[in-house]
């Protein structure tokens, strides 16, 4: 009771003269002290007043008169009379009390760490620091480990600002642990600890997080990893490490290990390592590898022209390869060499990479290979590319060669070579060559090069769109009952094969329909009883053929047939009679805001057969239901028919009423549309078209063949040559709207499949990435954009998993990071998947 008894009133006005600095000289004040100090059991706010004055003197007499009276009630009282104090009057005490009787304060200083807000629990983290690391060691490490991610965090701060925490064993083991935590700032945060305490493990650690799914943390992984290539030396074993991390399925990964090498002062000798390592991976693991390395073209340029001389053909194949993706200027002396390689590939190789680079310095050499069967197809290839007409005359010469094939290759190049010089001999071609598609293919490119090429004639009906034949057919053919029948079933493909009976896909598998093997001439029947004169010609013409059926009161059938080593085969994919809507498909709502966008690009993305020509419909339904705006389609071939509804629509067929889509969309700029949709954006030529037309005041929708949204962005850049993807960043950051990115899953009750959306949208943030050339850092702007309109894949198959239409299971060997996966699937399923 006596520990809170006021002090006299002498003791009162004492104190408040102290706190008030009422003394005019040093003299005045020392005296005041000394009577202060006579004075019994100062209150609570008497003691935190006077413990942290401005005047040390007076600071010190009350950190005193704390170390004297301080016991448990007291420290609990002081702790409650500072919840309303300044923070420079909390840390000041945090610290004074620590100094006083730490043991005392501790239990009260981790109670605040985890209880109070941020800033108070930095500042009693402050305090406990200042102790040496023996008496709190064991306090930080329970912080450390906290169930809170912020206290977490903030301890890690306080352990990195501390030489002494972080001498402690115990303390730097646990640090280690927390590059697996769950929080980003985290993982971070200890990559760059441990590269200034204990740069090998900062190291191994960094190798590891290279794959981490958030872009902040690769970075920082790439960073360390920078300054720790003391601590991993030059063994093999790390270097063997390095290089197989080029095979990850990440771009940041591959980019950020690239860095790493290209900063090594023996970095010749390494790539001249990685080209090997390359030569033995997949095809397209090596090509994904090379296109990474063109990033660095201006470090490794000189270095791969060096090893295209080296004495190990296989590295002088890879430099080879490489330097084609490359495309340097620089290179050309060297690849010539290279033409007269006794190993015929090689030759093969450096014909079409000059081809690629388009030096016209080439062409004499090229001309000079012509007469080499081996390489001849490479080098007309490669002349009609660099597209120089002193070419002319020498690839006409190879029509008479013996091998058809290089014949129909010459025949291809003078077409694209455009010198009406060659029509004589062309027309001799045409007459007296003994291959038929030879002749053909000459006839084709005599009407071009006089402008006379328009194409198959054909009538403007939709049965002659569809490759039809005019006349009306009073009954069906054997493969358009089979169609229906197919139609019925709910299935999506049906195949016709040699040797097989017919299959068809149902919910994404396959199953036969019947027990029917088919003899070749069986499917040659099937087959071309239903296709009309154009298709026919087409497929004598190709060997294959694309085009529509329609069969009356059934449907339309996108159909592709071809001819393989047992015969004629074919495959038809069956097109829904109703134009969908979004929310057939299952897009997210917030897309139909696209048909507010007036200028633009809109790219839908997927791989082969993931329903991009559905979406694409329902984006065109959309406009068509919403707007009075003109919609031009482009397609190969014509699948949903759109009737007019708001919007005027016309449907070309590229192949029947254009030569090409690049054809196609250079017409369509002077045909006034609002909309241009493009079944598919095979080429630059196409691309840069439509990112020209986008900027013009078009809004233009196309596809293209990729796996995720970010990787679609690399692939439309990767489409031009080096000199030209800056342009081409500057151009598709000004003008991209949105990825729509789908792949097809199997529904969980087994009943067909549901469509998985990754949706990027073309915001500033990601604009901005695109300029930048930071594309790789996409992925983590959509993580942390959803509001903004972003879908991750992980978030679209956490929803699915959600509303019951897809299993966890296969959400898991579909998500990217399979951890947020694991807890819905059984242990059994994953202890399958590990064995495998």
């Amino acid at each position: 009771m006596a520990l809170f008894k006021t002090v006299g009133r002498g003791g009162k006005d004492l104190v408040r003269r102290a706190i008030q600095k009422d003394w005019k000289t040093p003299e005045e004040r020392s005296e005041l002290l000394k009577d202060l100090a006579k004075q019994k059991n100062f209150k609570p706010d008497q003691i935190i007043d006077l413990a942290t004055h401005s005047d040390s003197m007076v600071r010190r007499f009350g950190e005193r008169q704390l170390a004297a009276q301080l016991e448990p009630k007291l420290v609990t009282a002081i702790f409650q009379s500072l919840d309303s104090k300044t923070s420079r009057v909390q840390s000041m005490m945090f610290h004074a009390m620590v100094r006083a009787r730490p043991q005392l304060v501790l239990p009260h200083l981790q109670k605040m760490v985890s209880s109070s807000s941020k800033a108070t629990a930095m500042r009693a983290m402050e305090a406990l620091s200042s102790l040496p690391a023996s008496e709190v060691g064991r306090e930080f490490i329970s912080f450390l480990s906290h169930e809170k991610k912020e206290i977490r965090y903030l301890s890690l701060v306080k352990v990195q600002e501390s030489d002494a925490l972080m001498a402690d064993l115990a303390i730097r083991r646990r640090v280690a642990e927390m590059s697996e935590d769950e929080d980003e700032r985290i993982r971070t945060r200890v990559l760059d600890i441990l590269a200034r305490t204990a740069p090998q493990e900062a190291a191994r650690v960094a190798l590891t997080l290279l794959k981490d799914p958030a872009a902040a943390v690769q970075q920082q992984a790439v960073r360390v990893l920078s300054t720790a290539l003391e601590a991993l030396g030059s063994s093999a074993e790390a270097e063997d490490e390095l290089l197989g991390l080029l095979t990850d399925g990440s771009e940041a990964v591959r980019n950020g290990v690239l860095e790493i090498i290209m900063k090594r002062p023996d970095k010749e000798r390494i790539l001249r390592k990685l080209l090997l390592f390359c030569k033995d991976l997949m095809g397209w693991m090596r090509d994904r590898t090379l296109v990474s390395l063109r990033g660095f073209a201006p470090l490794i340029t000189n270095a791969v022209i060096e090893l295209m001389g080296d004495s190990d053909e296989d590295v002088r194949s890879m430099a080879l390869m490489l330097g084609s993706t490359l495309q340097s200027k620089e290179a050309v002396p060297h690849i010539v060499r290279l033409l007269d390689d006794e190993d015929w590939w090689l030759s093969m190789i450096a014909a079409e990479t000059l081809g690629k680079i388009g030096d016209p310095r080439a062409v004499e050499h090229l001309i000079r290979h012509l007469g080499n069967a081996d390489a001849a197809m490479a080098c007309i290839e490669a002349l009609a590319r660099i597209g120089d007409k002193r070419a002319t005359a020498e690839v006409a010469r190879c029509l008479s060669m013996p091998q058809a094939e290089i014949r129909l290759e010459a025949l291809n190049a003078l077409a694209r070579l455009r010198d009406r010089r060659v029509v004589p001999a062309l027309e001799e071609c045409a007459v007296h060559d003994p291959s038929p598609a030879v002749k053909h293919r000459a006839r084709e490119s005599i009407e071009k090069l006089e402008g006379r090429w328009k194409g198959d004639p054909d009538s403007n009906s939709i049965a002659a769109v569809d490759g039809l034949d005019v006349d009306a057919r009073s009954r069906r053919t054997e493969l358009e009952e089979m169609l229906a029948r197919v139609r019925e079933m709910g299935a999506s493909d049906l195949h016709i094969v040699v040797e097989s009976p017919p299959m068809v896909r149902l919910h994404g598998k396959l199953q036969s329909l019947g027990d029917e093997v088919l003899t070749a001439e069986r499917t040659d029947a099937l087959i071309r009883a239903p296709m009309g004169r154009t298709e026919k010609g087409k497929l004598q013409r190709d060997q294959q053929a694309d085009f529509c059926l329609t069969i009356p009161g059934s449907g339309r059938y996108r159909s592709n047939v071809y001819v393989e080593r047992k015969g004629l085969c074919g495959s038809f994919r069956v097109i829904p009679n109703e134009v969908p809507t979004l929310n057939d498909i299952g897009l997210p709502g917030h897309l139909a805001d696209l048909v507010n966008y007036h200028q633009g690009l809109i790219v839908v993305a997927g791989p082969s057969g993931s329903g991009k020509s559905t979406t694409l419909a329902a984006l065109v339904n959309l406009f068509n239901e919403r707007r009075r705006s003109h919609v031009l389609l482009l397609e190969d071939p014509i699948e949903f028919i759109h009737p007019a509804k708001g919007c005027l629509i016309n449907q070309r067929q590229v192949g029947r009423h254009s030569l090409g889509f690049a054809e196609a969309l250079r017409g369509a700029l002077r045909q006034d549309p609002d909309v241009i949709v493009v079944g598919e954006m095979r080429d630059s030529e196409t691309v840069m078209l439509a990112i020209e037309a986008s900027e013009t005041g078009h809004l233009v929708i196309g596809t293209m063949n990729t796996t995720s949204a970010p990787k679609t962005v690399d692939r439309i850049i990767d489409s031009f040559p080096v000199g030209e993807q800056a342009q081409v960043r500057v151009m598709l950051s000004e003008t991209l709207k949105a990825v729509i990115c789908q792949n097809l899953l199997p529904r969980a009750d087994n009943q067909g499949r549901a469509a998985l959306f990754e949706i990027m949208m073309g915001n500033l943030g990601v604009r901005n990435l695109i300029k930048d050339n930071k594309t790789y850092q996409i992925i983590g702007q959509m993580q942390i954009g959803e509001s903004a309109g972003h879908q991750t894949v992980d978030t679209a198959l956490g929803r699915l998993v959600d509303e019951g239409v897809i299993a966890a299971e296969q959400a898991w060997l579909r998500a990217d990071n399979k951890e947020k996966f694991e807890h819905r699937v059984s242990a059994e399923f994953l202890a399958g998947q590990a064995a495998r």
